[in-house]
């Protein structure tokens, strides 16, 4: 105890003598920038778009953004040759120096990412003031665009795009991981695609009401390199995250035995997935097994009563549903695109070291020929406080 105490005295002796931080800036120095696109122009050049925040509008009026006519933001834009020609004519622009640490965002216009956004990845991983923990995503469209879209219940479009990641209804992509991706073999890219969409409408006092437009996940763009080659929409993107075995919310619909329409909605809590190689020399096959748990949310009139008798066939019923899904997701890469965006060479690599020496330069090749069998189990938990499905006759 008395080493602890020494050591602990020790310590704050050390921080006392301690200098205090030589480029420190106050607050009121800053532009705090809250996300960051980049465009390639008509021209060829490269357009950075900035997302700062405007201290009066989170200090200095009301709480909350209904009623705010305070703008919340400043989106403003800089050109140049390249990604740092295009920081340093906004560097011109902003009478503040640019704040990276709170840029939770990096978002790339389709023009630009179809060309190849390595430039990019590789610019703000040498920055130095940038967070390599950043989300980047993708736009159909102008970067641009969708930074200048305010949320309704956010401040800005790039908070309200982040706490879509924290709720965890899509799947999410770090720049260090992008990068990773982007040099690792035996895998390709899928990053977040995000759009602005109409949703809903606020009711503004003596004005009648206003269209609302929010940003929203809507699905994955497919990388083949660093350029996106393609788009998976959010229920492909749900069927890619049970193959990766990433937790995703959501629920699906089991259809009634007869077919005669929806019979029961079951949410996904959880699950693993596990891919199994096997390679003769000639022939490449992947076994993949997917073990996944349900919940019952909703039993429609025409569906039998879930009980404890009958849970079996609902398991049946829902691992047919994934399998189904899951199917058409990996035809799709296989197919259309002709890449592995699942990690089946990761794990091709793990079991036959020696002929992926051999393989890695081809792999999108060779898993484009591959046979995979799929095997779903589902177990359904949870069926409610009810036993029968509520408006259903008693006669039924």
């Amino acid at each position: 105890m008395r080493k602890r105490i020494a050591s602990l005295v020790l310590l704050v002796l050390l921080t006392s003598l301690l200098p205090g931080c030589w480029d420190r800036y106050d607050v009121s120095d800053l532009a705090i920038v809250g996300g960051v696109g980049v465009d390639r122009v008509s021209s060829g050049r490269i357009r950075m778009t900035l997302q700062i925040a405007l201290p009066s509008a989170f200090y200095g009026g009301q709480g909350g953004n209904g009623g705010q006519s305070t703008a919340a933001s400043w989106v403003v834009s800089g050109e140049g040759k390249t990604v740092a020609d295009a920081e340093a004519a906004l560097e011109k622009v902003v009478p503040r120096k640019i704040f990276w640490d709170s840029c939770g965002i990096l978002v790339v216009g389709d023009q630009m990412a179809r060309q190849g956004i390595g430039s990019v990845t590789d610019f703000f991983l040498r920055h130095g003031s940038t967070r390599e923990t950043m989300l980047v995503m993708i736009t159909k469209g102008e970067a641009r665009t969708f930074l200048e879209t305010s949320s309704v219940l956010e401040r800005m479009s790039s908070q309200a795009t982040q706490i879509l990641d924290k709720i965890n209804v899509g799947y999410s992509i770090q720049l260090w991981k992008f990068a990773e991706m982007l040099d690792s073999k035996g895998i390709e890219p899928v990053v977040p695609w995000v759009s602005i969409q109409k949703a809903g409408v606020v009711p503004e006092p003596g004005k009648g009401q206003s269209q609302v437009e929010q940003p929203v996940l809507s699905g994955m763009a497919v990388f083949r390199g660093d350029k996106v080659i393609g788009w998976l929409n959010t229920r492909e993107t749900r069927a890619l995250l049970w193959l990766k075995g990433k937790e995703t919310q959501g629920a699906i619909t089991v259809p009634s035995p007869d077919g005669s329409g929806p019979g029961t909605s079951v949410k996904i809590r959880g699950g693993s997935a596990q891919i199994i190689p096997e390679y003769d020399g000639r022939s490449l096959r992947f076994q993949v097994n997917l073990d996944m748990n349900a919940d019952v949310m909703e039993q429609t009139k025409n569906e039998a009563p879930v009980q404890a008798g009958t849970i079996k066939t609902l398991d049946t019923r829902t691992a047919q549903v994934i399998k189904q899904r899951v199917t058409e997701v990996l035809h799709k890469a296989q197919r259309d695109y002709g890449v592995d965006i699942f990690g089946f060479g990761q794990a091709f690599h793990r079991s036959y070291k020696k002929d992926w020496r051999e393989m890695k330069d081809r792999w999108d090749e060779d898993f484009t020929g591959a046979d995979v069998n799929i095997a779903v189990e589902a177990h359904v938990h949870e069926i409610g406080l009810i036993s029968q499905g509520a408006g259903r006759s008693k006669n039924d």
